[in-house]
């Protein structure tokens, strides 16, 4: 018999910045105006080329979205959902297939640096393989991002629901962290090493752990603002391997001046990218090129959607080599979707995010099933608003795919268990 532990509602535990309205008012809405005004100011970290059109009207736009955004997601956090802790074969099961499938992929990926290891330390010093050497085969090495949701059932699974885990379980977890660490300073990946740290993010807070270390416990309640500098080192070390080391900026700054500049550079170019667009296309253009770009390049099926859609509007690598910068091609996860959508369908698309994320937040918390495999998807898409519509690329149907599979294996099972 499958013996399981109910998780308990430790909502009162957890920082405001896991939470979904308080990351969009304690951290996105600080942060845009702090971009607005680096670039009110002419701040000399940022790289700025091209043309200028992020005024103050169109940061008015993203403040307004960020903070309706704010309101939904704390309205969807007062929905309540059930509670079912599924019996442990069931869990492994699902962990075994994400993970059997995410480490072949990563191993398919990496097999140039797993075979000559040299390739790896070669890294570190800033002659290791390019982006375009290690290669990356669409369709195969785009099951990686069955991590986030093997990590996020893993920690729900041993940590709050203690379920009994099998012991190669246990062994994917431990080679799916060193792959995707691997990832983040091969591929400079940022985005790859925050998906697997959030679960565990919500699990220290949530069990209390640390809860007598009071320099830790700062840090938790305080979040990304008491540890800004940690951030830019982390965001300059990963690019790093990817730029300071190459001519373009070797030798000709400081590396904290570096960093600075390209994380500065990075929301400032995304959000004046989306906002050129929005100044010189006729929108809404419903090519739905950003909310539903994984559709675009979908095999066979992506041919015949771009049949039925208008595409004679500006593409994004059009916009930038004509009125930006080809470097810094994020077209915003705010204003691309207005592009996209308009106005009123804008709206209602980021309410409709948002208050989900609010759901799964707090069913996150309460230990439900679906929501400890969707909730890490949702926090990154507001995470990730200043540079691209997450919930439209193609590693975002990828990981819905993974939560699709884990859904169904849990939901399959069940039904036969209730039949016998």
């Amino acid at each position: 018999m499958n013996k399981t532990t109910e998780p308990q509602d430790s909502q009162t535990n957890v920082p405001w910045w896991l939470s979904p309205h308080g990351l969009c008012l304690g951290f996105l809405l600080p942060m845009i105006l702090l971009i607005w005004w680096l670039g009110s100011v002419r701040s000399p970290t940022l790289t700025i080329r091209g043309y200028i059109y992020l005024s103050s009207e169109y940061i008015a736009l993203a403040v307004l979205i960020v903070v309706l955004s704010a309101s939904a997601a704390w309205m969807g956090s007062f929905v309540k959902t059930k509670v079912r802790v599924p019996p442990d074969s069931q869990v492994n099961m699902a962990l075994r297939v994400l993970g059997y499938v995410a480490v072949a992929a990563y191993i398919y990926w990496f097999k140039e640096l797993i075979i000559n290891p040299m390739n790896i330390i070669n890294i570190f010093t800033g002659t290791g393989l390019s982006r375009q050497e290690i290669g990356a085969t669409q369709g195969i090495t785009s099951l990686v991002n069955f991590t986030p949701i093997f990590i996020s059932i893993y920690i729900y699974a041993r940590y709050i629901a203690k379920l009994p885990l099998r012991q190669d379980v246990v062994l994917l977890f431990y080679a799916i962290v060193l792959l995707t660490l691997l990832r983040v300073f091969a591929w400079a990946e940022r985005l790859a090493l925050i998906e697997i740290i959030l679960p565990f993010a919500l699990l220290i807070t949530r069990q209390q752990v640390f809860s007598k270390i009071k320099i830790l416990q700062f840090f938790i309640k305080a979040g990304p603002f008491a540890g800004l500098p940690l951030l830019v080192l982390y965001f300059g070390m990963a690019e790093y391997f990817r730029s300071w080391s190459s001519t373009t900026y070797a030798g000709k700054s400081s590396f904290w001046d570096f960093a600075l500049g390209r994380i500065a550079s990075y929301y400032y170019t995304s959000l004046n990218n989306g906002a050129g667009m929005l100044a010189t296309v006729n929108w809404p253009t419903y090519e739905f090129e950003n909310v539903l770009n994984w559709m675009h390049k979908f095999p066979i099926f992506g041919g015949v959607f771009r049949y039925y859609v208008d595409l004679h509007t500006m593409r994004m690598g059009e916009f930038l080599a004509q009125y930006g910068d080809e470097e810094f091609n994020n077209p915003s996860g705010i204003f691309s979707v207005i592009l996209d959508l308009g106005l009123p369908f804008g709206i209602i698309y980021f309410f409709i995010t948002a208050f989900l994320a609010g759901i799964f937040y707090k069913g996150y918390l309460r230990g439900n099933f679906l929501s400890v495999i969707f909730y890490p998807l949702f926090f990154i898409t507001l995470l990730e608003i200043f540079r691209y519509p997450y919930l439209g690329t193609s590693r975002a149907f990828t990981e819905i795919i993974g939560v699709i599979i884990a859904f169904f294996i849990v939901k399959g099972r069940t039904e036969n268990d209730r039949k016998s």
